[in-house]
């Protein structure tokens, strides 16, 4: 898989990415506000680094990003999807490393925060993460918001950033 910034451009791939995953791991109601997001969090003034995952004939496989706190040694890892049907290839663990690999980088990040639920949470769990907190229905009814936390310093220990980054 090559990975690479989002674009503009991307935007429909995305969205038919995070779209091909409803209602295994997202919600119908989520895609529209992903769409918008996408416009807003990831345009010229972004906020978040976003990245799309491609796989030769097939377009855009995998989408996920980050986005760095202003005050804190935080990041926060948003929005992760392998569009289905690609699932099980380690495409997701790719884009993940990728993007831990990246925040290795800044320096000044100690954590790396997300929110996903009990459908990918053990994906995240094998990563190296740690739940920091539940919240029952956070996302609807059903569907609980699970609070994730890494420790970075322990994270490059285990996973030398990648040479030639």
């Amino acid at each position: 898989m090559r990975i690479r910034p989002y674009d503009a451009a991307d935007q429909s791939a995305c969205v038919a990415v995070v779209l091909s995953q409803v209602p295994r791991f997202v919600l119908a109601a989520e895609v529209d506000g992903y769409a918008t997001w996408l416009g807003a969090e990831c345009g010229p003034a972004a906020r978040c680094m976003y990245f799309v995952g491609e796989e030769d004939g097939a377009g855009v496989v995998a989408v996920g990003g980050v986005s760095f706190a202003e005050t804190a040694p935080v990041a926060t890892l948003c929005w992760g999807v392998v569009r289905a049907g690609w699932t099980g290839r380690r495409l997701g663990a790719q884009l993940l490393a990728y993007r831990l690999g990246l925040v290795a980088e800044r320096g000044a990040v100690e954590e790396v925060l997300l929110d996903t639920t009990e459908a990918s949470v053990g994906f995240f769990l094998r990563a190296g993460f740690r739940v920091t907190g539940r919240v029952a229905d956070g996302y609807a009814p059903g569907w609980d918001r699970l609070d994730l936390a890494l420790d970075l310093h322990e994270w490059r220990a285990r996973s030398p950033v990648p040479a030639g980054r």
